[in-house]
């Protein structure tokens, strides 16, 4: 009954966690996750307008990223926000450092696993869907 009860609780406490992930929503009202799933989205393919969604899936941190509302033109100059969320976005031990194109683990700028780091003020053309996921070190 014991071993139960906790394997219960278990699978509930990790649900709560996946749900808890601080997801911003396009200008679309397209959060990029589908049916709950807590997985890391890919961005939409898809013609202009494009659209900017920051992202935050670590666990660990409070607030909310920002929110970009632009809806961009083909090649046109996008300018990365900063931690500009309402809240913004806290993570105690860390410092925000920018944003990533792939998810990273902490004290890690590429990602680990490629991408491109962008720091807050940087700039670049657009020319698809980009998701951009918190980076802290």
């Amino acid at each position: 009954m014991k071993r139960r009860l906790l394997g219960f609780l278990t699978i509930l406490l990790i649900g709560f966690l996946a749900e808890s992930c601080s997801i911003a929503t396009n200008a679309y009202g397209n959060s990029g996750m589908s049916g709950g799933m807590s997985s890391i989205p890919s961005p939409p393919p898809g013609a202009a307008p494009y659209t900017v969604t920051y992202f935050n899936f670590t666990v660990n941190t409070n607030g909310n990223p920002p929110l970009d509302t632009n809806a961009y033109a083909a090649g046109a100059t996008v300018t990365v926000l900063g931690n500009v969320g309402n809240p913004q976005l806290t993570w105690l031990g860390f410092t925000f450092k920018g944003w990533n194109t792939m998810q990273t683990a902490a004290n890690n700028l590429d990602g680990g696993n490629g991408g491109t780091f962008y720091a807050p003020g940087a700039t670049f053309q657009i020319n698809s869907n980009v998701y951009l996921f918190g980076v802290w070190q």
